[in-house]
């Protein structure tokens, strides 16, 4: 068990210092250039607003299979990035834990598309999003990048190595746990 929650903790910390790669000088020239979309979230939230730990309501992660009890971590390869909470299963096999990036826009990771090996688009409660990670699908671990105001993503990684097939893909936790997530976010003002 504490295997696996410390290569959570890496890949969770890997997820987070790739996340501050795209936030780095690329998109800054893409707002000086324009190509940022003015107004890409009509339903804009702030997640910036909630505590760390508030991002999913202690029902929503019951029903992922978590603990209710999330836990505020930092990020371990560089602590001036944003902390996260970090919700695990009893047997620590199974996790998410939840970031948010003011400042970075969904777009800036759509521009980088090429330094991921596993990318793609999609909407997750009515909220652009992204599947982003330096590893294949099936790996135990996943990443999705969601807008919740032009200028702000939350990340949520999960991790899973309950399954006993490999490869597993723990994309659709990530997923339910940003749906669960946005929904409760107030208004961005």
């Amino acid at each position: 068990m504490a295997l696996s929650f410390r290569f959570g903790v890496a890949v969770l910390a890997a997820f987070l210092a790739s996340g501050c790669a795209v936030g780095g000088s690329s998109g800054d020239e893409n707002s000086e250039a324009g190509s940022q979309p003015t107004s890409e979230i009509g339903d804009s939230r702030d997640a910036a607003a909630v505590q760390q730990c508030s991002l999913l309501k202690s029902e929503d992660v019951q029903v992922l299979g978590l603990s209710p009890n999330g836990e505020v971590k930092p990020n371990e390869l560089d602590p001036s990035m944003p902390d996260n909470c970090t919700w695990q299963s009893g047997d620590g096999k199974k996790s998410v834990a939840l970031t948010v990036f003011p400042g970075r826009s969904i777009q800036q990771y759509r521009d980088n598309s090429d330094s991921y090996v596993d990318f793609s688009e999609m909407t997750i409660a009515g909220h652009p999003a992204v599947q982003a990670n330096a590893s294949p699908p099936g790996g135990g671990s996943c990443g999705i990048f969601l807008g919740t105001k032009d200028d702000q993503v939350l990340l949520a990684v999960a991790i899973d190595f309950t399954k006993a097939e490999k490869p597993y893909d723990p994309c659709p936790l990530a997923k339910s746990a940003l749906e669960a997530s946005v929904p409760t976010l107030p208004a961005a003002e």
